[in-house]
């Protein structure tokens, strides 16, 4: 679908199809360090209670409530907690189709350059999408599936959104 009033050269994230993959929540202990996780797929990393550091690579940031980090397939990424509290996360996995002529071919390549540009306080927050999408994700039939597939659009465009602005 062409419009005649868009440049398609300035857009980027418009050549993607995004599919769900997985999503799961993970609560570490206090005073912990996970060994290095690899990625296969691209991944967001939600913190949603807690403090700590993100190791990806040789580059380190703070990973703390609200922070979200884009991990591309084939990166690692190694959590380090020692809070007094537990650390509460999602890990979502998702694919990445590049859509041009002919058929869809898997991106692998980073999406999402500046990891930490998602993470702007004054940016609107998008607990409660990842809350509805988490509540849907075991979906029994391609209604529900349907529905889950919405939701997951629907992050997408926030987080296309939040990191566009």
């Amino acid at each position: 679908m062409k419009t005649s009033d868009v440049n398609h050269d300035m857009l980027f994230f418009a050549a993607f199809m995004f599919r769900l993959n997985h999503l799961e929540q993970r609560i570490e202990p206090r005073d912990h360090i996970m060994l290095e996780v690899q990625c296969g797929k691209h991944t967001f990393l939600i913190c949603e209670e807690g403090e700590g550091h993100l190791y990806i690579g040789t580059e380190h940031w703070p990973f703390s409530t609200g922070h979200i980090y884009p991990v591309s397939p084939g990166e690692a990424y190694q959590l380090e907690h020692r809070g007094s509290k537990h650390l509460k996360y999602k890990v979502m996995t998702y694919d990445v189709f590049q859509a041009g002529s002919g058929n869809p071919e898997q991106y692998t390549r980073p999406l999402f350059q500046n990891r930490t540009r998602l993470n702007d306080t004054a940016a609107v927050p998008l607990h409660g999408e990842i809350k509805e999408i988490y509540a849907s994700r075991s979906y029994k039939n391609d209604a529900e599936y349907s529905h889950l597939n919405t939701l997951f659009q629907r992050w997408m465009e926030l987080i296309i959104t939040r990191y566009c602005e």
